[in-house]
């Protein structure tokens, strides 16, 4: 990043009755290269608010940064503000979990399956539970859940940078691949009723949305598209989502 993203630490005594009470540390997603990348990864965010509550809130902002030093001119862009993990965990009541090692199939199996089927839509293979990368976790005391966060490598915000991991040997970040672990249909099934069930907000979201322009709307779109119909077909679910002897998923090409 030519702008890089910052951490705000906010004096308690200072944010009194302001919107940043009790909020002591804060990261601040700037626009790296490109300021529209801010939107579609806040975007993102929104998306999975809508699939649930263990997710990072997110607000945009309006900044304006001054240097102290005086070597570079004042300028304002857009950015986001991303919830503390310690408040993430207490509007869960949970408490974070740092443990690396941790096998997916060790974790909550709906909320894993959200995590893995989410980072499937978006076109995101940036992540790894065990170790913990673009990941957190949050003990519930009887089981464990997962939070995904840091969307910019993922094939739905077409950041011109993002570069898929070699490993995977994929073409592209729009190239969708599952890097989950198979569940039972009674997983799989609850997990994509909950997905059916935010299309609509998920879409208007994006439709219309004057912050975007509107071929990145369209190519958006599709790619949703293209995601709701591998759920909505059996033979595609048992393609993508089932992981046989330790082989890839078959894997889908973006648009």
């Amino acid at each position: 990043c030519t702008f890089p993203p910052l951490l705000l630490n906010i004096p308690s005594k200072k944010d009194k009755n302001t919107i940043f009470e009790r909020q002591n540390l804060l990261k601040l997603v700037t626009h790296c290269q490109n300021e529209e990348y801010i939107f579609q990864e806040y975007l993102v965010y929104k998306m999975y608010n809508l699939l649930t509550d263990d997710s990072f809130d997110a607000r945009l902002a309006r900044v304006t940064y001054k240097d102290s030093a005086g070597k570079r001119e004042t300028e304002t862009r857009f950015a986001f503000l991303l919830e503390d993990e310690t408040f993430l965990a207490k509007r869960n009541k949970a408490k974070n979990m740092y443990r690396k090692q941790i096998p997916m199939y060790l974790i909550d199996s709906v909320s894993m399956a959200t995590v893995a089927v989410f980072e499937y839509m978006i076109g995101n293979s940036d992540w790894s539970v065990p170790y913990l990368h673009n990941i957190k976790l949050l003990d519930k005391t009887t089981y464990i859940t997962a939070v995904p966060y840091d969307f910019d490598h993922s094939g739905i915000i077409e950041a011109k940078y993002a570069r898929p991991p070699q490993a995977l040997d994929l073409y592209s970040v729009r190239q969708r691949i599952y890097r989950g672990i198979t569940y039972s249909t009674s997983v799989y099934q609850q997990v994509f009723d909950n997905f059916r069930r935010v299309k609509p907000q998920i879409y208007a979201l994006y439709e219309n949305n004057p912050q975007l322009e509107k071929g990145y709307i369209k190519r958006t779109i599709n790619y949703l598209d293209e995601f709701y119909k591998t759920i909505d077909n059996p033979k595609s679910i048992k393609e993508v989502f089932t992981v046989q002897n330790g082989t890839k998923p078959t894997i889908k090409n973006g648009n």
